[in-house]
């Protein structure tokens, strides 16, 4: 009997418990138990007797061995959950990086939105448009990504009851135990194995209890990140709104636009009409310019023979100046000798003197009637040039 209890123990598998050291970045925000961690203290395990066993069955090793393979299922879900976790992570790291390109496209387009007025406003119309697209991809990205977190969230209670379903069968399990041993002590070597398994139970109960906090940090960090995600795609949502709106008055723009062109086209075929009654005048006026031309040269010629006339005039107002200045001489002079004959008492002075004055007074007339023509004769040459130069302003 005692053989028998001892190869049942050995039979039992060791659990198969996933390690403390592996961790997800998932990230949700729902609040997990702190699990029951069973210890050899809540055990209760009390030093067994070097007695004898009647029946393995009686300990109850066939409960034990349902127990282990309800651990192993329980510990192939959550592994089966962590994978999943972690591909809902990717998906979210996906979704953000394609969240960041549209939020950039949208910087683009809003600097694209404030270009000149001759710029391409067509291509700017359909980037839009494809900004809209992507952020319509995103959205349901995002919603599938929600809805998967919530079917991980349950997925995660349900792990959550079978673990504390699990802990109070090793409970119950523990208090058969303790009955048994009171009535039918074990072996050294079965007391011995079943410690082991005790302790084991006890370090993959401890390893699960990191693991469910591990998980449920990851989970919290992960629903802050989904919020994170949520308001990102809220403000993208706005920014694609005014982007809309952007596009509406773009739109518009570009109707007037259109109309505006029209309305150039009809004033452009007005323009070339004119343009043909142009060219016929101005082949008249070309050969009139001809004859302009010709007349312009033999004004050019007549121009210089009255610079050349205005030459000698200004040399002859040069004389006229000379000869002005002599006589103002002269009649200083003049003055001053009349002066020397008022204060002289000899009346034949005076008289020579008046002589004198006469014949300065004659010489003067003469040269004022002299300078008279010369002016006269310069005034006609003036005229003569305005009157060539108002004809050929005229022609």
């Amino acid at each position: 009997m005692n053989q028998q209890s001892a190869r049942k123990l050995q039979q039992i598998a060791p659990l198969n418990l996933p390690s403390p050291k592996q961790k997800t970045t998932a990230r949700m925000s729902n609040v997990i138990r702190p699990t029951k961690i069973l210890t050899s203290q809540s055990l209760c395990i009390e030093p067994f007797a070097d007695q004898q066993l009647e029946s393995s069955s009686d300990l109850g090793f066939d409960k034990i061995d349902d127990k282990q393979i309800l651990l192993n299922q329980l510990n192939t879900e959550f592994q089966t959950s962590l994978i999943k976790l972690h591909n809902k992570q990717s998906t979210i790291d996906n979704l953000k990086t394609e969240n960041a390109q549209t939020q950039q496209q949208i910087k683009n387009i809003n600097k694209i939105l404030k270009i000149p007025e001759n710029s391409d406003l067509q291509q700017i119309l359909v980037q839009v448009e494809s900004i809209l697209v992507q952020l319509s991809q995103s959205q349901s990205k995002f919603n599938k990504v929600s809805e998967d977190l919530s079917q991980l969230t349950q997925i995660h209670r349900e792990l959550r009851d079978k673990s504390d379903m699990y802990q109070d069968e090793s409970q119950k399990l523990s208090m058969q135990i303790k009955v048994m041993q009171s009535a039918t002590p074990l072996s050294f070597q079965e007391r011995d194995i079943l410690q082991q398994q005790l302790q084991q139970v006890e370090s993959d109960n401890s390893s699960l209890k990191l693991q469910l906090e591990t998980y449920q940090q990851s989970v919290s960090i992960k629903s802050k990140s989904t919020n994170e995600l949520a308001e990102q795609l809220a403000s993208l949502t706005i920014k694609a709104k005014e982007a809309l709106l952007q596009n509406s008055l773009l739109k518009q723009q570009h109707a007037e636009q259109q109309k505006l062109t029209l309305t150039l086209q009809n004033q452009l075929t007005q323009l070339e009409q004119r343009c043909q009654g142009l060219q016929q005048i101005n082949s008249e006026q070309q050969v009139r310019n001809t004859s302009l031309v010709q007349q312009l040269q033999q004004n050019e010629v007549h121009v210089v023979q009255l610079e050349q006339q205005l030459i000698k005039s200004d040399q002859l107002n040069n004389q006229k100046q000379q000869i002005i200045e002599s006589t103002q001489h002269s009649l200083q002079q003049v003055t001053e000798e009349l002066k020397n004959a008022k204060s002289a008492l000899n009346t034949m002075q005076i008289q020579h003197a008046e002589s004198t004055v006469r014949t300065q007074i004659q010489i003067t007339r003469e040269i004022f009637e002299r300078v008279q023509r010369i002016e006269n004769g310069a005034e006609f040459l003036v005229e003569e040039f305005q009157k060539l130069n108002d004809q050929f302003l005229r022609e």
